[in-house]
């Protein structure tokens, strides 16, 4: 799709906005550079921005994620910085310092960024309220080949894939008290099998109401399940984590131990197949991506 996105003119200064000034010529250059780059994405789907080291690549990049971010305002979803962990953090100083000094005051105030070290955690950005969600993210190169250690969303994948199989009462009440224990929340204070069953019974998207309601969440934590996971359902094959909560014990007896600990892995290996749908269907979108040190992306087999 065609694309439109102006360099903002009206709102970054490159040479700087304060004492933090560059020579005048470099920040033509780098101003040029920027343009050129939003130009030529207008007509192709990437482009490689390569320098010698101190020429402002950094700068140049952001300068071009300022100008999508004030063009497409809110649409598209958020533009993605993914980073060698390594210098997670230096982007996101620098981004503090472009915002500081090579933008007109307060142009940029409104831009909330944030991180996002898993898949999931980026899922629940994309869920935030309007006002408050997130316009930049960044992430590692590492972030989409993390597996899945969210114990609510596990939860939420074992309440999907109940509605898709005939249990027994007996079944369903073993989920009810042995699901957290599966998921790694058995810890939680207050996720009783009381708790569990309510939410076993209401829509996930539902969960934080509940949550909040019994003092398990506040109304300040996060959504625990992201719209993506329920949104994608019908796209998800869920016959194993069916299988395993199948196989849960219904009765406590001399060999519960080792019945559950059978049941936990047979899970954490079916999860692991659902999480790897989910990654592959989930329809979120990002007007731009930039890559850092890109070479990291060069072989077929790379998993970014």
């Amino acid at each position: 799709m065609p694309v439109d996105w102006p360099f903002a003119e009206q709102m970054i200064r490159l040479h700087g906005v304060d004492t933090h000034l560059i020579d005048s010529a470099d920040a033509d250059r780098q101003a040029e550079t920027a343009r050129a780059i939003l130009a030529a994405l207008a007509d192709q789907p990437g482009i490689l921005l390569g320098d010698e080291v101190g020429m402002g690549k950094t700068y140049i990049a952001l300068a071009a994620c300022a100008s999508v971010i004030l063009a497409t305002n809110h649409r598209h979803g958020p533009v993605v910085i993914m980073v060698p962990g390594r210098l997670r953090r230096k982007w996101q100083r620098e981004w503090q310092q472009f915002k500081r000094h090579c933008v007109e005051p307060g142009a940029l105030a409104h831009v909330r960024d944030a991180y996002a070290d898993s898949p999931s955690a980026l899922f629940k950005l994309l869920d935030d309220p309007l006002p408050r969600r997130a316009r930049l993210i960044f992430v590692t190169t590492g972030c989409f080949s993390r597996g899945l250690d969210d114990g609510w969303i596990k939860l939420a994948m074992i309440r999907l894939a109940r509605t898709r199989t005939r249990l027994s009462k007996r079944q369903k009440t073993a989920i009810y008290r042995y699901a957290p224990s599966l998921v790694r929340l058995q810890s939680r204070r207050g996720l009783d099998r009381h708790v569990v069953e309510k939410l076993m019974n209401s829509d996930v998207l539902d969960w934080k109401r509940i949550l909040v309601a019994e003092g398990i969440l506040s109304d300040d934590d996060d959504d625990p399940v992201p719209k993506l996971l329920p949104n994608c359902a019908d796209r998800i094959g869920w016959r194993g984590i069916a299988a395993v909560i199948k196989e849960l014990p219904q009765r406590k007896n001399g060999n519960l131990h080792d019945r559950l600990t059978k049941c936990r892995k047979s899970f954490a290996d079916a999860q692991r197949k659902v999480y790897q749908q989910w990654l592959c269907v989930a329809g979120w979108r990002s007007p731009l991506l930039v890559l850092d040190e890109a070479h990291h992306a060069k072989n077929d087999t790379t998993r970014l």
